[in-house]
């Protein structure tokens, strides 16, 4: 799914970033320049942050 179209980023490329420690929109936005540009895809890529972190989340409780 794309994430971001100005971009064309695509959700798993914003969960690698969650993974490697961007938690944030604004870090998010520095690492691959989601938001950046038109801003339509913030709601988009803060729900693919969230859901990434839920599911980190989910499998360290399982551990």
């Amino acid at each position: 799914m794309i994430a971001c179209h100005c971009f064309s980023l695509r959700s798993d490329e914003i969960r690698t970033e969650v993974r490697l420690g961007a938690v944030t929109l604004e870090v998010i936005a520095q690492r691959c320049g989601a938001t950046t540009d038109c801003g339509g895809c913030a709601n988009a890529v803060l729900d693919v942050v969230e859901d990434e972190l839920e599911r980190a989340n989910a499998a360290s409780s399982v551990r």
